[in-house]
């Protein structure tokens, strides 16, 4: 088996958690981010017939849900082995431009150029 296709084995308070997120997303809405049928998603997190939320479902949940409850989410995974969840420091102007020329670089390399023409590099 390998590791991408290992069930994803949540704790009671995880699984409670994810079950309110979905709730509130609506259970359409949330299994059409996973890329699962409704009654997928449901039957996981019922727990039905040894059924299990997989890694992919749980990422593409977390990145659509309310920050409020992806912050529950994420306490309550990390937390068993000792980790806190912060926030990310803002990123001071100079950092956040190097991060975007870094991103324009790998995703429009030949888009790079051009900008520096126009603003004077």
């Amino acid at each position: 088996m390998t590791q991408q296709s290992l069930p994803f084995d949540v704790g009671d308070e995880l699984l409670a958690k994810l079950r309110i997120a979905v709730d509130a997303m609506g259970l359409k809405v949330a299994a059409a981010e996973c890329d699962l049928s409704p009654s997928q998603l449901g039957d996981a997190l019922a727990e039905r017939d040894r059924k299990s939320l997989r890694i992919r479902p749980l990422i593409a949940l977390l990145r659509v849900m309310p920050a409020d409850l992806r912050d529950g989410i994420l306490r309550s995974l990390v937390a068993p082995f000792g980790f806190e969840l912060r926030a990310r420091k803002p990123m001071t102007p100079s950092e956040e431009l190097a991060e975007t020329r870094s991103l324009l670089a790998q995703l429009a390399p030949g888009l790079l150029p051009i900008i520096d023409g126009r603003v004077g590099r």
